[in-house]
C-alpha cells in the first residue's frame, strides 16, 4: 500500500471489522462491498507486516497485533472527527454522520420522523439507524459504535447523562381467542405476573433488559415463567403471537397497529418493576460534535410528537 493509500477510509474499515468481529457485518455496517473490505484489510495486513484477523466459523478474530493497534487508531480517528468538525464548524452549519443505536420498537417512527427534519433544517447531517435491544445498544455504547443510543429500563436507576423520554406500562399480549383458553383474571382483579401461571410465553432471549427485570422478579418470587421460545425481534415475536397461542410482555405500542385491527388483545400488568422507561444516552467514547449534538436536541420532540399521536405509546 503506497503511503497515500493509507487513508482514513482503510482505518475505519479496520476498526469496524474489529469491533463486529465479521468482514461481511462490517462491510454492511459501512455501505460497502465485502470484496473492498477484505481488500482493505489484506493491504493494511501488508502495510503493518502481519495478520490482523484470523478466521472463525462465525467471522473473524482479532490477533494480538490488531488489540494493540485498535485503541490507537480509534484515537486517531476519533482525532480526525474532531478536526474536521473543528472545520465545519467555521462553515456555520452542522454537518456529518451520527450513529444511533434505538430499541425496535421506536426504530422505524423516530428515524423516519428525524429524516423529514434533518431534511429540511440540516441536509448535511447524515443518519445511521442500527436496530437493537438494550443490551446490545449498552455494548455499541461503551465500544463507541454510536454517538446516541435509547435504551429501555424497568428498575428506578439514576445515571448520569440518561434522560428519561417516557414511561410505559407492560401488557400481556396474545390473540383475542388465546384468552380464552388460559386462566388469568380479566375483570375480577388485576393481572399480575404471579397470576400468569403456565401461561406460554415468547420473550426476548438475554442479555435483555426486560428478561432481566423478569429474571428477578422470578428469583424473588421463586416462581417460574413458562417461557416456550425466545425471539430477539419484534417482527419475529409479533408473527408467532399471530400465529400460535402465545403470549408476549410487551408495551402497547410495540404492536399499536395490531390491537388497533383487532388481531391481538392486551391486559394490563399491575406490577411496578415492570414499568417500561425509554431512557436517551449520548455516547461517551466517541466525541462529541456539533451533528450529533444537534440530533440529541431533536430527539425529545420527536418522541413527544409521536406521543400526541398515538397516546398508547406511553407517557412522557
Amino acid at each position: 500500500m503506497a503511503d497515500e493509500e493509507l487513508n482514513l477510509r482503510a482505518l475505519r474499515v479496520f476498526v469496524e471489522t474489529a469491533q463486529l468481529q465479521s468482514i461481511t457485518r462490517a462491510a454492511v455496517s459501512l455501505g460497502i462491498a465485502q470484496s473492498a473490505v477484505s481488500r482493505m484489510v489484506a493491504e493494511l495486513e501488508r502495510r503493518f507486516g502481519g495478520r490482523l484477523f484470523l478466521r472463525t466459523g462465525r467471522g473473524v478474530a482479532p490477533t494480538p497485533l490488531t488489540l494493540d493497534l485498535l485503541p490507537r487508531i480509534m484515537s486517531l480517528l476519533a482525532d480526525a472527527g474532531e478536526l474536521d468538525e473543528r472545520a465545519r464548524y467555521q462553515s456555520g452549519s452542522p454537518a456529518g454522520l451520527v450513529i444511533l443505536g434505538l430499541v425496535p420498537a421506536w426504530a422505524g417512527p423516530i428515524a423516519s420522523r428525524l429524516l423529514s427534519g434533518l431534511r429540511e433544517e440540516l441536509p448535511r447531517v447524515r443518519l445511521r439507524v442500527l436496530e437493537g435491544y438494550s443490551g446490545e445498544i449498552e455494548e455499541w455504547l461503551a465500544s463507541g459504535r454510536i454517538d446516541i443510543g435509547m435504551l429501555n429500563r424497568y428498575q428506578r436507576v439514576r445515571q448520569i447523562g440518561h434522560r428519561r423520554l417516557l414511561t410505559s406500562d407492560m401488557h400481556l399480549i396474545g390473540r383475542p381467542a388465546s384468552f380464552r383458553h388460559i386462566s388469568v383474571p380479566r375483570d375480577a382483579e388485576p393481572l399480575t405476573l404471579r397470576a400468569l401461571g403456565a401461561c406460554p410465553l415468547v420473550l426476548p432471549s438475554r442479555p435483555n433488559a426486560l428478561r432481566s427485570a423478569l429474571d428477578a422478579w422470578q428469583h424473588d418470587s421463586g416462581q417460574v415463567l413458562n417461557i416456550v421460545i425466545e425471539a430477539d425481534a419484534y417482527s419475529i415475536i409479533r408473527r408467532l403471537l399471530l400465529d400460535h397461542d402465545l403470549f408476549s410482555i410487551l408495551p402497547a405500542h410495540a404492536v399499536a397497529e395490531e390491537l388497533a385491527a383487532g388481531m391481538l388483545a392486551a391486559e394490563l400488568i399491575h406490577e411496578r418493576e415492570l414499568r417500561q422507561s425509554v431512557m436517551l444516552v449520548p455516547g461517551s467514547h466517541r466525541p462529541s460534535t456539533q451533528a450529533s449534538r444537534a440530533v440529541l436536541q431533536r430527539i425529545p420532540g420527536v418522541v413527544r410528537e409521536l406521543l400526541a399521536e398515538g397516546p398508547s405509546r406511553g407517557r412522557a
